[in-house]
């Protein structure tokens, strides 16, 4: 229930400021010694002390509101009250950043249930927002403790299910430091599954998970090495897998980490001609990219020379033009669309008549 300070309580918070900072004051100092298990009798203090004009985001020596102080020490209906009388998300915690992040690290479920439920009735921000609380969480000590491990998952759903998003980074993290959270992270099963069919040379198991609609550069670097399923292939030069992933739109110029080769890359590195070929007619680009779309570090060394590096100087020409042969391609292709969108746009012209003039 929202409280609304009285007209007296008003009237006071305008004229004499420093009644409000004493009734701040203690506003601050029964939140500080408040337990969970008195929670009720603590909501009923800040009732009174609201309507007499103290303010809801008042910070203690820790740059904490009582919000931050209730999602850090394990309040639930505490974190619901503050909320409905208008506490801020933002910056509640103190050194912890947001309530939400607070919460999350203490593993304050209730806390979060309440938070998320908030924010679902009064979006604030982006994924980011999530994303960071999901972040304190992964970042606590490891736990043996299976009531700690239990809350911790129930907090990392939450999360995800708001909008927080796992990185490849951040699932890697999980598998050589915290399994136990391994189910956080989308489509473990099936991931697990394509990286060990890939390392089994299963490719008809490959084909029936991508045909099921797994996507073919998701990759699990726990569970088969730090390499995509496309660059397993390429390394292992076994053409009908490349040909396969590439099938079903597998990225030849995704590399694991921006320091490392894309599939496209690595063929070249190494001569191989044909994977090279079925690479760069899937759309393979000299430049290579990470996940997240980051540039790789090529260094500005482009196929030709990665060719030549590696001790391949017939190959190289083979590389030089192809990749002219499609740039010519190219071309073509967008003077033929400029061409064409050039004449619809004639077409789609309104006809002016010139008017003949009476003599």
């Amino acid at each position: 229930m929202k409280i609304k300070p009285s007209l007296i309580s008003r009237f006071t918070r305008a004229v004499l400021p420093q009644a409000t900072r004493l009734l701040d004051a203690a506003l601050t100092k029964a939140v500080a010694a408040a337990t969970p298990a008195d929670e009720e009798n603590l909501i009923a203090k800040m009732t009174a002390l609201l309507r007499r004009g103290a303010r809801m985001d008042t910070k203690n020596a820790d740059g904490m509101t009582a919000l931050g102080f209730f999602c850090q020490k394990g309040f639930g209906n505490a974190v619901a009250f503050a909320l409905e009388n208008g506490a801020q998300i933002y910056g509640a915690g103190g050194a912890h950043g947001t309530a939400l992040e607070a919460a999350a690290a203490t593993l304050n479920q209730r806390a979060m249930q309440a938070l998320t439920a908030h924010c679902k009735e009064y979006p604030l921000g982006t994924s980011a927002f999530y994303t960071n609380a999901l972040t304190k969480l992964l970042d606590l000590p490891a736990s043996t403790d299976a009531a700690e491990t239990r809350r911790a998952l129930a907090c990392g759903q939450l999360l995800l299910d708001a909008g927080a998003e796992m990185s490849i980074y951040k699932a890697q993290d999980i598998f050589s430091r915290k399994r136990y959270l391994a189910p956080l992270i989308p489509g473990i099963a099936d991931k697990i599954a394509l990286a060990e069919a890939i390392e089994n040379k299963d490719n008809a198991a490959v084909e029936k998970l991508l045909a099921d609609g797994l996507a073919p550069d998701c990759y699990a670097p726990w569970a088969g090495g730090s390499d995509t399923p496309l660059l397993k292939a390429v390394k292992r030069n076994d053409i009908p897998l490349i040909s396969l992933l590439l099938a079903h739109q597998a990225d030849p110029s995704l590399a694991p980490y921006d320091w490392m080769d894309s599939p496209i890359r690595f063929a070249v590195r190494n001569g191989l001609k044909e994977a090279f070929e079925l690479l760069l007619n899937a759309g393979g680009e000299e430049q290579s990219h990470d996940p997240a779309g980051k540039p790789g570090k090529n260094d500005g060394v482009g196929l030709v020379q990665l060719a030549r590096d590696g001790g391949f100087p017939d190959f190289s020409i083979f590389v030089e033009a192809s990749l002219a042969t499609r740039e010519k391609a190219r071309m073509e292709a967008a003077l033929k669309t400029m061409a064409v969108n050039k004449t619809i746009h004639v077409l789609k012209a309104p006809v002016r008549f010139r008017k003949t003039p009476v003599i």
